[in-house]
């Protein structure tokens, strides 16, 4: 059976103009949502601490909580004279235009309109986790278009080349996120789905052989991790709750879904209702019904591919939780890599129906990212550091360091010069200036 696929190198062209369109409204919005102001919290401190601390020495492990691939990409672009907050955020949006360039193909494939197609990249780039993601400077985004780039590359061809970049995306996707192993699990799956045996000879043996090497390379980074930290993922992990909490982690992994699509507070309304459990596992049948259905019905030579990479990373994101305690399911972020794939195979069923696939879209996605962009994000995730940096900016030094606690640890994206949490840290600063900062900032 010929599945639709790119029409031609036009399209290639056409999609980095897309992804272009794309980037340009979700960076309007973000602008918008944020007004201005440096919003970061937990992870993105490290992740900018750690850009600041490469510019004078090599990482001594693979990771620790995080693997240090999105810190890394900060400390590069920042030898081009940016901040490490500035290159963060540009490393976010170079990310966010390679994933709109990525979806531009399997868009143009399923509704063979440029008009429809686009229209339908721009709603996706209004979803209210997008906005606030871009601004969060999280390796998510990036994360997704590495991931996404992978499926494409399969999709579009079945060359040892295109497996070749396919395995290389997955590679740095795992250096950006732990989770990222998941993807060693498509690209087998794949493997097996279209290969048949013997597999060491011809194509075949040399798919394998990528796949090999690409395995035994995070292999290897892990036992780098191993060797310096003790640990496989670069921090002590307890125990997850098992298969008696997988009825719990498959309503957070919907719940993730339904916060991507809306807003945050929509989880607080039910989140003392015993219907919390069964809102969860709802939001996430649809999901798994489109993956099986485009397994079993593609409409294009996307539609495979995507489905298998959706259920392997809900799938493996699942066994993650309840084997061990990862980051919790229920956040919009753990729904980004399955964001496009989503997308995707659910414009397939409504591609004979456009005009009231457009209209569905706009009411149900654009809607809650524009109230999010008009409301703005929440300021409560940092306070107002500007009495702190007027009081700061005449006194400090490029080698100064400055210690904060725990509710001041924003002032890492105001600051270039090191800001390190003292509140749980045995080694005092004696030989730096340091301020610790407190929780009613500003009042």
């Amino acid at each position: 059976m010929s599945l639709p696929g790119p029409k031609s190198d036009l399209a290639l062209r056409a999609s980095a103009l897309a992804g272009l369109a794309a980037l340009l409204l979700t960076a309007l919005l973000t602008l918008l949502a944020y007004r201005g102001t440096r919003l970061i919290g937990f992870d993105p401190h490290y992740y900018l601490e750690y850009a600041k601390q490469f510019r004078t020495e090599f990482p001594s492990s693979f990771g620790t909580h995080w693997p240090f691939g999105f810190p890394l990409l900060g400390t590069a672009l920042s030898r081009l004279g940016f901040s490490a907050f500035t290159s963060q955020l540009l490393i976010n949006c170079l990310g966010w235009a390679a994933l709109g360039a990525l979806l531009w193909r399997p868009l143009l494939a399923t509704l063979h309109s440029t008009r429809v197609a686009l229209t339908l990249l721009l709603i996706l780039s209004t979803t209210s986790v997008c906005i606030i993601e871009l601004g969060a400077l999280r390796s998510e985004i990036v994360f997704t278009a590495l991931s996404t780039a992978a499926l494409v590359a399969l999709a579009e061809s079945d060359s040892p080349r295109a497996w070749l970049a396919a395995a290389v995306a997955v590679v740095l996707g795992f250096c950006l996120r732990y989770a990222g192993i998941l993807g060693f699990a498509a690209l087998a799956l794949w493997f097996l789905h279209r290969e048949k045996w013997p597999w060491f000879r011809g194509p075949a043996a040399r798919k394998l052989a990528i796949l090999t090497v690409a395995i035994a390379a995070c292999l290897g980074l892990m036992a780098w991790n191993v060797a310096t930290r003790g640990y496989a993922s670069g921090a002590a992990r307890s125990a997850g709750p098992g298969l008696a909490g997988l009825g719990d982690t498959l309503s957070e992994l919907g719940w993730s879904s339904l916060v991507a699509f809306t807003t945050i507070g929509v989880r607080h309304v039910f989140d003392r209702s015993p219907l919390n459990l069964v809102i969860g596992w709802l939001a996430l049948a649809p999901i798994a019904v489109l993956a099986i259905r485009a397994w079993l019905r593609p409409a294009t030579i996307y539609s495979r591919p995507f489905a298998l990479g959706l259920g392997v990373y809900l799938g493996g994101m699942v066994a993650l939780a309840t084997t061990r305690n990862f980051d919790p399911l229920g956040s919009g972020r753990t729904f980004i890599p399955a964001l496009p794939l989503v997308f995707i195979l659910a414009v397939e069923p409504w591609r004979a129906h456009p005009r009231r696939l457009v209209l569905a879209g706009l009411l149900l996605v654009t809607l809650p990212g524009l109230l999010v962009a008009a409301r703005g994000v929440s300021p409560q995730i940092a306070p107002d550091f500007s009495p702190a940096l007027r009081a700061l900016a005449p006194r400090l030094a490029p080698v100064d360091s400055v210690g904060v606690n725990l509710p001041a640890i924003g002032l890492s994206a105001w600051l270039d010069q090191p800001v390190t949490r003292i509140d749980d840290s045995p080694t005092p600063f004696t030989a730096h200036r340091w301020l610790v900062l407190s929780a009613d900032l500003g009042e």
